[in-house]
Formats: C-alpha cells, structure tokens, sequence
C-alpha cells in the first residue's frame, strides 16, 4: 500500500511518499527542511477504506476528508492543498495517452492509497559550539585535502 505522508510545519505543507523515507514517522522523531529543524509532534492517519454507505474511498477523497477535518472547512481544505509542495521523488504530475501532461492537485503524487498527516513545530535548538567547531574543522581539512583532525 503506498502511503502519501504530508507534513504540517510552520513554512507550510511538504509530502513525499512513505516510501521514500528512511524510517516512518513518530512523535519527537526531528526532521530538516530548507535549513530549519522541526520536531514531529502529533501523527494523524485516515482510518477506513469505506465511508459509512460501504463505498470505497478513493485516495484524493481521503485526502480531502483529512485536510477538512483539520481545517473544520472544505475551501480550507482545498486551499491548504493549493499550497502543498513536493519534496519526493514523484512530481505530482502524469502523462495521458495523447502525451499531454496533468498536473494532478497541487504538487501532491497522484499514486496513493493512504494519508499520514504529521504535524511539525519548529526546534530552535542551537548545536553545541565545540561540535560546531569540529565540523568547522572537518569541512576546512576535507577543502584543502589534509588528514580529519583525530579528536582530542
């Protein structure tokens, strides 16, 4: 089952396939985007494959259940879906028979069965000088070709 993770932060909304991740997503796990760290802080997955008729939910109807349910507003919903950006290997768009390319919703991948909703909030931590300084030093040895400085 291939599973569309979109993460909530402060800068706004990233997905990217589960798939494509190194390890899932879990509360208090840290990610990097564009430069800044972010802390996951609550996880929220679609439960169900069928609504409450029997009929099968197809992936954008869960993904629109989901936003909605966040947001308390469908033109919310389709909004915050308007400013999603990709940060996955599938660029959300595909080519129909005749060649043309569709781009599907935002930039979300069209091919999902699943939504993980994971919410992120900023971790301003700043990193300990000294390991600041020894990677400052590692990057100085690698540029000008001497032997890594052993740790004393």
């Amino acid at each position: 089952m291939k599973t569309l993770v979109l993460f909530d932060t402060p800068q706004g909304l990233y997905s990217l396939m589960l798939s494509e991740m190194p390890l899932p997503p879990v509360e208090g796990r840290q990610y990097v985007f564009s430069g800044k760290r972010y802390e996951v802080i609550e996880i929220i997955e679609c439960l169900g494959t069928r609504d409450e008729t029997g009929r099968v939910k197809g992936a954008n109807e869960k993904l629109m259940e989901l936003l909605t349910a966040l947001s308390g507003d469908s033109t919310e919903a389709i909004a915050q879906l308007a400013r999603v950006t990709n940060i996955g290997a599938e660029d959300g768009t595909k080519k129909t028979p005749g060649g043309l390319i569709i781009s599907v919703g935002a930039v979300v991948p069209d091919d999902f069965e699943h939504v993980v909703f994971v919410r992120c909030k900023a971790n301003n931590r700043k990193v300990a000088a000294r390991t600041t300084t020894s990677l400052a030093q590692m990057v100085k040895s690698f540029a000008s070709g001497e032997p890594a400085p052993s740790g004393e």
